[in-house]
């Protein structure tokens, strides 16, 4: 979850709201309905404004201990009538991941596709779903992800060490059959191994994660800079 609190930006709340506003409503963004994948139920990890035009059959919200209270009001007003639980995040995004996880787990057949999302973007491509779904389905794990910039370079010691060429920026939704990513972070878990995200734990525990190439404007907006751009973005979508 993206810490709003911490930059000394008058307009920040306000700003956020607006393009959560803009993107939860605009037609053909995020309109494709999570319904249900071969009988199995998806869950969806991340925050409310994010998924407010999406309609899944189960939704589980991750969120900092100190923010449950507000969305349990957004709930309890009726935004979002497919949350069947809210749970505390940890320290770490793997310790929240994991959180989420557990719950689905309540809630939702170990053979069903989880998707776990980041709050921080708030473009996911609806239109790429179907094909992450399946790719999961497939192998067991997928992601979104676009080609690394032709600019970036492998370097150690401040010297160039090499010119990748098939490198890839991993975004989210990722998308897993819930009982192998519940089984590779309890794994990780029990090693003390640390990743950035699920993905890096199921493959690090023998897991396949086929990659979906994502889009450009599904951006990651944790900084005032980052959220210029995702105005931007949501000013030049079909309103």
């Amino acid at each position: 979850t993206a810490d709003l609190g911490h930059f000394d930006n008058s307009d920040w709340h306000d700003r956020v709201a607006r393009v959560q506003r803009d993107v939860s409503w605009r037609p053909g963004q995020m309109t494709w309905a999570v319904m249900g994948v071969a009988g199995n139920l998806v869950t969806v990890l991340g925050m409310l404004g994010i998924l407010l035009s999406l309609h899944p059959v189960l939704v589980v919200l991750v969120v900092a201990e100190g923010e449950r209270s507000t969305f349990e009001r957004l709930i309890g007003e009726g935004a979002g009538r497919k949350v069947k639980e809210i749970v505390s995040g940890g320290a770490t995004r793997q310790q929240s991941e994991w959180n989420g996880l557990g719950a689905a787990r309540r809630w939702m057949g170990e053979d069903g596709i989880v998707l776990v999302h980041d709050a921080a973007r708030p473009f996911a491509p609806a239109a790429l779903l179907p094909a992450l779904i399946g790719a999961a389905q497939e192998a067991g794990g997928a992601i979104l992800a676009t080609p690394a910039s032709t600019g970036v370079v492998a370097a150690a010691a401040g010297v160039v060490t090499a010119f990748p060429s098939d490198l890839w920026a991993a975004q989210t939704p990722q998308a897993f059959v819930l009982r192998g990513i519940l089984r590779a972070h309890e794994e990780a878990r029990a090693a003390g191994f640390a990743a950035t995200d699920s993905a890096a734990v199921y493959e690090r525990y023998g897991g396949t994660v086929r990659v979906v190439e994502g889009s450009a404007d599904n951006v990651k907006v944790t900084t005032p800079e980052d959220l210029a751009l995702a105005e931007a973005i949501a000013r030049r979508r079909p309103a």
